[in-house]
């Protein structure tokens, strides 16, 4: 190895930060359709009720941090989350 290789325990690891970083962006591009699609509809709309909606509706529960959308969610119903998946699965 050259000093300016990358040792492979660093290329593994900025493979897994940008697979994430990818992963967690599409997550909140659908996040995003949906919230918008949510407040088109609700005048009130707010991230704890769309929290219970994306619960209810598409069966997926939302992680919220702070007040705010986290990275993670945990999907409780298969079926609504693949209507999920369907509706705002377009990049």
């Amino acid at each position: 190895m050259t000093r300016y290789s990358v040792h492979p325990m660093e290329q593994q690891f900025q493979d897994y930060e940008k697979s994430y970083k990818e992963k967690r962006n599409t997550y909140w591009q659908r996040l995003r359709r949906a919230f918008s699609d949510y407040t088109e509809k609700n005048e009130d709309g707010n991230f704890s009720s769309f929290r219970y909606h994306m619960l209810n509706q598409y069966g997926m529960d939302v992680n919220m941090v702070g007040g705010n959308i986290g990275t993670t969610y945990k999907v409780v119903d298969e079926s609504k989350h693949t209507m999920f998946l369907l509706k705002y699965g377009r990049d």
